[in-house]
């Protein structure tokens, strides 16, 4: 059955994401973190965008803007599995990593604290197991794909990358399974 126009609509918005995501993880690992603390803002409030667009029809991204609070509320109203969802305040609230991450304020320098990682982490796992639908998406792709640098953004120091495996596993071709037979000389 081909996807509907809503699960095509959320895959865009989760290509989206992920972009920001890997982006995110990249450059703190570089030790960028003003710009890592912005992507991983983008990369959560648009997979937060589009589960809430997989979840409510009537809900407008565009409307909605920066305003998280009210997202999460909705999130928790229209998604089933959402209420037990936990993202930490910092990675939002204030806007302090989407603005001040970006604009040099008369506050001193910019701390990302040491959680960073495994928080954004987490978060994008919240938000991603909440849609029970992908196909074709970015992350499918990453994730089947052999050691490449966006595989290496993924998985570096990613406590959370089993998880997201395992979520995943339904939409990995079983063909990257054959790969690993076939290196290791099974027959």
């Amino acid at each position: 059955m081909p996807p509907t126009s809503v699960q095509r609509d959320y895959i865009v918005w989760q290509n989206r994401a992920t972009s920001f995501y890997l982006a995110a993880r990249t450059l703190y690992t570089q030790g960028l973190f003003a710009p890592a603390a912005f992507c991983a803002n983008q990369a959560l409030e648009t997979l937060l965008k589009a589960t809430l667009i997989h979840h409510d029809r009537s809900f407008e991204p565009e409307v909605a803007r920066h305003r998280w609070v009210p997202m999460l509320r909705a999130l928790r109203n229209k998604a089933p599995t959402a209420s037990g969802i936990s993202i930490p305040a910092y990675l939002h609230s204030g806007r302090r990593f989407q603005s001040l991450s970006r604009y040099p304020g008369k506050v001193g320098g910019f701390v990302v604290p040491a959680s960073f990682l495994h928080d954004l982490d987490a978060a994008f796992y919240e938000l991603l197991r909440l849609v029970p639908f992908q196909f074709n998406s970015v992350l499918v792709h990453v994730l089947e794909s052999r050691p490449s640098p966006r595989r290496r953004a993924l998985t570096r120091s990613n406590l959370t990358i089993r998880r997201l495996r395992t979520f995943m596993r339904p939409w990995l071709r079983r063909r990257s399974s054959a790969r690993v037979h076939q290196s290791s000389g099974a027959a």
